[in-house]
């Protein structure tokens, strides 16, 4: 039963994964979201230590627990530059660490626009579908990814996190930062870290990728992200709506964060 628990993708047989969507794949899914739920249920319960504790507890694990396997892959002599941290789900466990413990504001927009669509994307079309159920490769890869929509989902319920379209550009702005290096880093290791090179099989990339053409790829990758982020901001779009027309009817009034908002 645990044959090939700790045996790496390349040298699984053939056979022995699970389908997309298949009665594996939907468990664990059920499962993430009963989890997240609960989770997102204390957190917005919770008072102000306690949610602080939380977040950080929370975070730490998802870097602890990115590290172990790590850690795992270095002893069975696996680790590859595949491995290295520089797609964007290795990034968002260490962007993840550094709200849990800083609350900085500024990773807002990159955590809800970028980390957790990002996370939802390798949960909807897993790209490690080889492994066998009882491997720790497929464990690990559904936890840590369950792990990093839940916390800015948890921080967004909670109150934590709002995304503002005024502060938008901070995304496209680590981007524009972010997408050069790892080009580079495409081009001298090999890889293929933000799916820049080519789509991940039986992802919606891959239809994108065969649409686009390799010289208009970037440009469709560029409007399917502007896109499903756009879809990200309407909740929010008629919040600040609805907000604004009860603080210009009277009906209510904005608190010191709202105030903050609209440059009062």
């Amino acid at each position: 039963m645990f044959h090939y628990f700790f045996t790496y993708t390349t040298d699984i047989p053939k056979g022995l994964g699970f389908s997309l969507f298949g009665k594996e794949h939907m468990t664990w899914l059920a499962g993430i979201i009963i989890l997240g739920a609960c989770l997102c249920v204390l957190y917005r319960k919770s008072g102000e230590q306690r949610r602080l504790a939380t977040q950080r507890v929370l975070g730490t694990m998802i870097l602890v627990f990115d590290l172990y396997k790590d850690v795992v892959l270095v002893v069975t002599g696996k680790f590859n530059t595949w491995e290295l941290p520089f797609d964007l789900c290795g990034l968002a466990v260490f962007i993840c660490f550094a709200y849990a413990w800083t609350n900085w504001d500024k990773l807002d927009e990159i955590l809800y626009f970028l980390c957790m669509p990002g996370a939802v994307s390798a949960l909807l079309f897993p790209n490690w579908t080889r492994y066998p159920q009882l491997n720790y490769m497929n464990i690990h890869s559904f936890l840590i990814h369950g792990l990093l929509v839940v916390f800015p989902m948890m921080l967004i319920i909670g109150g934590r996190v709002r995304p503002r379209f005024s502060h938008y550009y901070r995304v496209w702005a680590f981007l524009a930062v972010l997408v050069p290096i790892e080009l580079l880093l495409n081009a001298k290791l090999g890889t293929n870290f933000l799916f820049l090179e080519k789509p991940s099989a039986g992802s919606p990339l891959v239809p994108l990728f065969e649409l686009t053409g390799e010289h208009f790829y970037y440009l469709g990758f560029a409007l399917l992200v502007a896109g499903v982020n756009f879809l990200m901001y309407l909740p929010f779009l008629f919040l600040d709506i609805r907000e604004r027309m009860n603080w210009k009817s009277g009906k209510g009034s904005r608190s010191n964060g709202e105030k903050r908002r609209y440059g009062e």
